[in-house]
Formats: structure tokens, C-alpha cells, sequence
């Protein structure tokens, strides 16, 4: 099984950016692997709860993305599970540390079958964190 790390170093306070995570509203400001995409997002965000994360690509083609929380502690941590067609029944970890400066934000996407589908996610979470700084680290 295949491991993806991604960590960030953010000028923000752990409560800014869990809400950023986890609020539909703001979600769909950032959430979308390309500038020119838009995103759709629900949830119920509590333990077992669902949410849905859909983006739209310019040309109208639809990506979705499913899964339930399996762990949510406040402005430190959240997990849940992450259904799409490259990578189902795989497990995201979201960590948010205070640091001297801000919070360090550590992704760990995990259980992937191989390779291609580490390689094609990092390329995704990549773009979408883009997206996030482009917002609201500008």
C-alpha cells in the first residue's frame, strides 16, 4: 500500500483553517483541482456523518468525491474515509499544529493500491491546496 504526505506551513490559526476543511461555504471557494474549476460541498460533520465534495471542471465534466468522518477533534485533527474512481475505500488524516508562527497542516492520504493512484492524488491535493493559498494566503 501507498502513503501520500503533504505538509504546509500557514500564517493562520488552527480554527481558520479546520473551518476552511470542513464548512461547505468556504469549501467551495478552494476545493477544485484546477483555477478555472468550481466546487460543490456538503456535509454532516460529526463522527459517521457523510460529506460530498464535487468539482466541476470548466468544460462541465463532474469529479465527486464521497466519504464519512471517521474521527473529528475540533481545530486538531480530522479523518475520514475518501470514495473516488482512482482511489476508493482509501483514508485521509488532516492534522492542524500551532507553531510559533501560525499552524502547520500535515494531509496523509493513505491505503492507496499503487503508484499511479498516489501519483495522480498528490497531483490533485497539490492543485487544491494551490487553490486554498491563492484564496486566503494572499
Amino acid at each position: 500500500m501507498e502513503t501520500l504526505i503533504i505538509k504546509r506551513d500557514y500564517a493562520l490559526s488552527k480554527k481558520e483553517l479546520f473551518e476552511a476543511w470542513t464548512d461547505p461555504k468556504i469549501i467551495e471557494k478552494w476545493f477544485f483541482a484546477n483555477e478555472n474549476w468550481s466546487c460543490k460541498a456538503s456535509n454532516s460533520l460529526s463522527v459517521g456523518g457523510a460529506y460530498s465534495v464535487t468539482m466541476k471542471t470548466d468544460e462541465g465534466n463532474e469529479h465527486k468525491h464521497l466519504g464519512v468522518y471517521k474521527e473529528i477533534t475540533p481545530y486538531d485533527k480530522l479523518v475520514f474515509t475518501w470514495e473516488s474512481p482512482m482511489a476508493p475505500g482509501t483514508v485521509v488524516e488532516i492534522l492542524f499544529e500551532e507553531t510559533e508562527n501560525g499552524t502547520q497542516l500535515t494531509l496523509t492520504h493513505d491505503l492507496f493500491v499503487d503508484e499511479n493512484a498516489k501519483s495522480m492524488h498528490k497531483n490533485g491535493w497539490e492543485a487544491c491546496i494551490s487553490n486554498f493559498e491563492r484564496v486566503f494566503c494572499n
